[in-house]
């Protein structure tokens, strides 16, 4: 038998506070009937098996736990389709605080459409505390509902028909490895103070990957896609404040901008280390839409934009009201058509350093003043423009782009590309000197883009150091400073750290 540590997390404190373990069904035929057994803090310990409840906890806070993995046949599965009226159930109604642990829960098509007024067929929390891990939603109508702030991890949203997630009255969303993916309104929908890391969303028809009201916003290190076609705005951030960094967007058509965002006026959105490709969408793949003035309320830095493209004359990559753009370190590539920029900004005052531009055609459109200066076009001999640089090679800019001087090469980014610009074919990753004794250079060659960390082990497999975290592609160089390592075999390891795999590692000698 598989006891998750959930499992042992709530049988140890229950048994910290004297609390009672229910066991269904040899001590409790049902799981209602465990839950009415409850005392504060109880734990209803369920066996394996499909159990045909609409489940209700008014009283106590209470954990509900699984014996088994609800990923496997074995699971605990709560499934109230077969009852009478269950288009007007919902799998459980919390109105007191509740813990669940391993379990599966699913709608038939019995279930759905809903009656008027029944929001959920999966889990309403009316309470104050929601927390789920390692549970499994299956084809749920709208999977959980909660008034208040919730918390899941290692959970799976499978088939979801309206909402994966929602929270009402602005509530917050904590969501670490979860997958997601349904067809319905929105998957997650949420409000300030929502973090969500290292999650996966499949969209299948829905209107929106997210729907986040608010300030606070983490989103880091999730994949997004593949996207079938919609005509929504698959991120719609109002009122926003917040990160959205390490992330790859990929394989989306839609007739929206991927990302809309409607600033705080007193700005505050990062978005950074993230890879956008394989993006076909009408207004640019990220629309920034306020009518606030403050500089500076949007950075954007060290992104990947790759073969995008877009069914109207916006930013191919970014469109940004006036003075609210700062963008560094960025990568544009092949970015179409060619004659709609990569990046277009509707005023003047924004500031756009240190970014590589290639094989877009039109690079960057300013209806006003916009310091570009530093920035590398596609080619030595800088952007193209008809009186200021006829003879430059590179993608073009608009008239108001100020972008003398430019980098005649991609050397001035820290993952320098090769002078000759040619791409790396196969994955690479090489150490020199090895073994060394003070400083080691780590050189990696990537042919295609992800989201990594370069990161040193010792031999116990435990991190020592992690000197990169974001984009990865071309090729790159990180100085391995050993002042605060021991002598000893070390190993560099490169994982992909949205998929989650650990891709490539080298071991070194360090010798004193």
């Amino acid at each position: 038998m598989r006891v998750t540590s959930c499992i042992l997390i709530a049988l140890i404190y229950a048994a910290s506070i004297e609390a009672t373990v229910w066991r269904v069904p040899s001590e409790a035929p049902t799981i209602q009937a465990g839950i009415d057994s409850c005392a504060q803090g109880d734990t209803v310990l369920i066996s394996p098996g499909v159990y045909s409840e609409a489940l209700r906890n008014n009283n106590f806070a209470i954990h509900l736990v699984g014996e088994r993995s609800p990923f496997g046949d074995s699971a605990v599965l709560i499934d109230p389709s077969s009852l009478a009226g269950s288009h007007g159930l919902a799998c459980l109604i919390a109105d007191a605080p509740v813990m669940i642990d391993s379990i599966a829960f699913r709608n038939g098509s019995e279930m759905y459409p809903r009656e008027d007024g029944n929001l959920s067929g999966g889990i309403l929390v009316n309470a104050e505390e929601s927390r789920f891990s390692y549970c499994r939603f299956d084809s749920v109508f709208q999977a959980v509902i909660s008034e208040n702030s919730v918390a899941l991890f290692d959970c799976e949203f499978t088939d979801g028909v309206q909402i994966c997630v929602g929270t009402l009255n602005g509530a917050s969303v904590e969501a670490r490895r979860c997958t997601f993916e349904g067809s319905g309104f929105a998957l997650l929908q949420s409000g300030s103070g929502t973090v969500v890391e290292s999650c996966s969303f499949v969209d299948l028809g829905a209107n929106y990957f997210m729907n986040v009201t608010g300030s606070g916003i983490v989103i880091d290190a999730n994949h997004f896609g593949p996207l079938i076609m919609s005509v929504f705005f698959k991120f719609h951030f109002v009122s926003f404040s917040g990160v959205i960094s390490n992330n790859v967007f990929e394989d989306m058509t839609n007739f929206r901008p991927v990302i809309l965002i409607y600033p705080q006026c007193n700005g505050g959105v990062e978005i950074h280390n993230n890879i956008f490709r394989d993006i076909t969408c009408f207004g640019g793949v990220v629309h920034v839409d306020t009518t606030c003035s403050t500089d500076r309320s949007l950075v954007l830095e060290e992104n990947v934009f790759s073969n995008c493209s877009i069914t109207q004359a916006e930013g191919k990559a970014i469109t940004v009201p006036s003075g609210s753009l700062e963008m560094r370190r960025n990568r544009f590539y092949e970015l179409s058509p060619p004659n709609s920029p990569a990046v277009k900004c509707t005023g003047s005052g924004s500031v756009i350093r240190d970014n590589a531009f290639g094989g877009n055609g039109y690079a960057v459109e300013s209806e006003g003043e916009l310091d570009a200066r530093f920035n590398y076009w596609g080619d030595s001999t800088g952007p193209y423009h008809p009186v200021l640089n006829p003879d430059g090679l590179g993608d073009s800019v608009s008239d108001s782009v100020n972008f003398e001087p430019w980098y005649p090469d991609t050397s001035f980014l820290i993952d320098a590309a090769r002078e000759d610009g040619a791409l790396a074919r196969e994955f690479a990753l090489a150490v020199y000197p090895n073994p060394f004794n003070s400083v080691a250079t780590i050189a990696l060659d990537i042919p295609d883009a992800f989201v990594g960390s370069v990161e040193v082990l010792n031999i116990l497999g435990e991190r020592v150091t992690e000197l990169y975290r974001g984009p990865l592609y071309g090729h790159h160089e990180f100085a391995l400073q050993a002042n605060s390592l021991a002598s000893g075999v070390y190993f560099v390891r490169v994982p992909d750290i949205v998929r989650h795999s650990a891709n490539f590692s080298e071991k070194i000698l360090l010798i004193r």
